[in-house]
């Protein structure tokens, strides 16, 4: 998924492809009690549709923006796949979710799966949340999905490498492996490469590099960001079931109310 055009790992056809390798389903019901209720739903950074799809079926009418040209390919022909019913129910956009000119307003916003990290300023995040609060109805309520910055992921040197996914397209065997480039703690930026060994049944291997970079925020600082913007924080989480947040939570699950 992506919000802003420059900064997205996902731009290119090849590796938009590889996206849905690993499927992740693990806040899809969190989305849909969030949205239950709601008119209408609006997605940044719906990438290949795999939260926006889950939430058409459930019924909501869903608006989902995406900055990359590949990953909102690759949603088109899911929803070519859809009944009728569902693809009238959903509305893709192209954009960027600094500068959102839709028409209406939502009753919810989702920000999934870290898209909110890559905005890599201060101001970019405030454009950001700004635009949400404008497109919200009174009362309606912003989700922003983040990884935690706990202090055994700050202190990861350059060059650490993790391999952190397997899957599979089609036929073929993926593997994942992230290495860190460069942390900058003073610019709170993080930059990395992901290196997608794509393996055939007859072993050939395909190998696609990506480096992208991201902004980590911390709790206290995206509270004030969201209190600037005019959203009220509703709940801080350290997981999709309302698990408590702690210092060494995986992720750090944010609702605001406009």
């Amino acid at each position: 998924m992506s919000g802003t055009s420059e900064n997205s790992p996902f731009d290119r056809d090849e590796i938009a492809a590889l996206y849905d390798a690993v499927p992740f389903a693990a806040d899809i019901s969190f989305y849909l009690d969030l949205a239950a209720g709601a008119g209408r739903v609006l997605e940044l950074g719906c990438g290949t549709g795999r939260l926006l799809l889950p939430l058409a079926e459930a019924g909501f009418q869903v608006v989902g923006v995406d900055a990359s040209h590949a990953m909102l390919a690759r949603a088109r022909r899911r929803l070519a796949d859809a009944h009728r019913e569902l693809r009238e129910r959903v509305e893709l956009r192209e954009g960027d979710m600094r500068d959102l000119e839709l028409a209406g307003r939502f009753d919810l916003v989702v920000v999934a799966t870290k898209t909110f990290f890559y905005l890599m300023t201060p101001s970019d995040q405030r454009r950001m949340l700004s635009a949400v609060a404008r497109l919200l109805e009174a009362g309606g309520i912003v989700a922003l999905d983040l990884l935690n910055p706990t202090v055994e992921w700050l202190s990861r040197p350059a060059g650490s490498v993790q391999q952190d996914i397997a899957g599979e397209v089609g036929e073929a065997r993926v593997l994942r492996t992230e290495t860190v480039v460069s942390t900058d703690p003073a610019e709170q930026r993080r930059f990395m490469r992901s290196v997608y060994d794509v393996v055939e049944r007859d072993g050939t291997v395909r190998k696609h590099v990506v480096e992208w970079g991201l902004r980590y925020t911390y709790r206290f600082e995206l509270e004030h960001l969201l209190e600037l913007c005019g959203l009220e924080v509703l709940s801080v989480t350290g997981g999709y079931r309302d698990e408590p947040f702690e210092a060494d939570s995986p992720i750090m699950l944010v609702t605001a109310r406009r």
